[in-house]
């Protein structure tokens, strides 16, 4: 008995299953059918998408130029040759300037023996009574310089110590019989008698007249202290001044 019964379960269990397998069919088929009735739905309008704006053409970088071909240098014209300069025309000899007249020869004014020194004799004075040679000697060796020596004072010009050149011009006895007159000025002047004797020692004896290296009194002390010359001197004259 229980075996039937568990046998009409399994047969009511699968009928019920086949039941609701077949209403499950049905259902879907029942739905198929009703979507092929219907009338299709019109497709909706398709989206027209804008086309693509073509993209711009690249605008091309201009190409530089070329570099401009360099112009040709022109050779430079040959410098003219220089036309030669005219020769200068010959200059009109200037006028020769007349030679000058020959200065008239010395001529002594008088002998050594009578000059007389004072303390403004100038050397002028003293030249005036020089032979030719020792003038023409004496204006040689001062030069431009005569003039100005000529109007001093024949005792400065002794006393200069640069002036030997000068008196050097003179021979021993001129140079002498000067030392004579200089010693008398220096004195105050002398007698004629011891005048004439101290020409005499200064002639004989020139060496004895050492003028022209300094000062006169100096010159003259050391003359008059020879014994020659103190010999011609009186005894008022060998004390000198």
């Amino acid at each position: 008995m229980h075996r039937l019964s568990g046998l009409s379960c399994r047969a009511g269990w699968r009928s019920a299953f086949a039941l609701a397998f077949v209403s499950i069919v049905l259902v879907a088929l029942a739905a198929c059918g009703s979507d092929s009735e219907s009338p299709e739905a019109p497709a909706p309008d398709a989206v027209v998408e804008p086309a693509p704006e073509p993209a711009a053409a690249a605008t091309p970088e201009p190409a530089e130029p070329p570099a401009p071909e360099p112009e040709p240098v022109p050779e430079p014209e040959p410098a003219p040759e220089p036309e030669p300069a005219p020769e200068p025309e010959p200059a009109a000899p200037e006028p020769a300037e007349p030679a000058p007249e020959p200065a008239e020869p010395h001529q002594p004014v008088g002998p050594m023996e009578d000059l007389v020194i004072t303390v403004s004799t100038t050397t002028a004075a003293m030249v005036a009574r020089l032979s030719e040679p020792e003038a023409s000697c004496i204006r040689a060796t001062v030069g431009g310089l005569y003039d100005l020596m000529a109007g001093a004072p024949v005792l400065d010009v002794l006393a200069n110590p640069t002036s030997g050149p000068v008196f050097a011009c003179l021979t021993e006895e001129n140079f002498a019989i000067l030392g004579v007159a200089v010693i008398a000025q220096q004195a105050g002047g002398l007698s004629e008698e011891a005048h004439s004797c101290m020409l005499d020692v200064a002639r004989e004896n020139p060496e004895l007249i050492s003028l022209g290296s300094g000062a006169i009194e100096e010159s003259v002390a050391e003359i008059r202290s020879s014994p020659e010359i103190s010999a011609c001197l009186g005894s008022e004259e060998s004390e000198g001044p």
